[in-house]
């Protein structure tokens, strides 16, 4: 990350609002022509049945997340874009 990316990160229960939170900041940051990208992982973790190996779905919930960010780096979806 360069001195100028940044992160911002919601956290909260089922139904508090973070999806209309970011789809709000995009507006913004679209509106002002800031380059971004959006993650909601809500869904990342979820799955039927759940590995032996990982019975909470976190080590699936962080290789999701890695591979949805490998595809916006990989079509210049970041935020170091000029």
């Amino acid at each position: 990350m360069s001195p100028t990316d940044f992160v911002i990160f919601i956290n909260g229960t089922y139904g508090a609002g973070k999806t209309s939170t970011l789809d709000h900041i995009g507006d913004l940051l679209s509106e002002a022509r800031k380059p971004f990208s959006l993650m909601d992982v809500d869904w990342f973790h979820r799955s039927w049945p759940p590995s032996e190996n990982d019975p909470t779905d976190t080590e699936t919930e962080a290789a999701n997340m890695a591979a949805v960010w490998r595809n916006y780096k990989k079509h210049g979806c970041t935020t170091t874009r000029g």
